[in-house]
């Protein structure tokens, strides 16, 4: 099948792979693109770009998620803990930019840290990330997500209007909308514009499923998309738990519906 090149796989779905075995499970399904999710503070530097390119020059890290496991010194108030967040930021956009990345992913705060001392170190950083990344020409992009201040598409667009930086873009998650008791294409009509994707199934049975294998409506996502003249890439953001076992076809399982859909498009 001829692949979308706007298709991209979340690094993420690959855990506990090293990052050599990600780059040739995607090239095995023909895609040429990935969002890196850092598994350790080690990739979150200029060295690990360098061993990405050696690895494969050709592989592009369009999109890199701000790693989940260190979101801790991220909205942290803790002066050592921000001080250390601070430097895996700088770390974090040198490293995008030797990479040509154009996006960072980043998560707003939970609702349970939603207490001034943990919130306002979250906006002040969430700013920081937004000021180090626009001197890069770096775009942070918001992501919905259930149990946070954006997991409905008028909070998500308050939260960016109040973080008031013009580098901000929407990334839209389909599970996380439907966890979050939104249907996406709600969501995606709900919002002014969609900068970044998300994509991954959904059903009573599991959340970040293959695509295929839950409830959402791909080619009216689809459809809707090319309506909005949805200009990015399609992240496919698999749990890890997919991809355990018989992970290549898993993955191009995937890759022909969604690339299916947008050639026909």
């Amino acid at each position: 099948m001829n692949m979308n090149e706007n298709i991209s796989l979340s690094t993420a779905a690959f855990f506990p792979r090293d990052i050599a075995e990600i780059i040739s499970l995607a090239n095995s399904v023909g895609v040429k693109t990935l969002e890196l999710m850092p598994q350790d503070i080690s990739e979150c530097t200029p060295e690990f770009a360098l061993e990405i390119k050696r690895i494969d020059p050709n592989m592009w890290i369009y999109s890199v998620h701000f790693p989940l496991v260190l979101l801790q010194f991220f909205f942290n108030p803790h002066p050592r803990a921000r001080k250390t967040g601070e430097q895996i930021s700088r770390n974090l956009i040198a490293m995008a930019a030797d990479l040509d990345t154009r996006i960072i992913v980043m998560h707003s705060p939970r609702k349970e840290k939603g207490t001034p001392v943990f919130r306002d170190i979250s906006i002040e950083h969430i700013r920081y990330l937004c000021d180090l990344a626009a001197e890069k020409d770096i775009k942070i992009a918001i992501e919905n997500n259930p149990g946070s201040e954006t997991s409905q598409p008028d909070d998500l667009m308050a939260f960016i209007k109040e973080l008031d930086r013009d580098n901000l873009n929407i990334v839209v998650d389909t599970t996380e909308s439907m966890e979050a008791g939104v249907n996406p294409e709600d969501f995606l009509r709900n919002i002014p514009r969609v900068d970044h994707l998300h994509v991954s199934d959904f059903s009573d049975q599991g959340k970040h499923l293959p695509l295929g294998r839950g409830v959402i409506d791909w080619a009216t996502i689809v459809k809707l998309m090319k309506q909005k003249k949805y200009p990015g890439k399609w992240v496919i953001e698999l749990s890890y738990r997919h991809l355990l076992k018989n992970a290549q076809a898993t993955l191009q399982e995937s890759v022909n519906i969604l690339s299916q859909l947008l050639n026909n498009a």
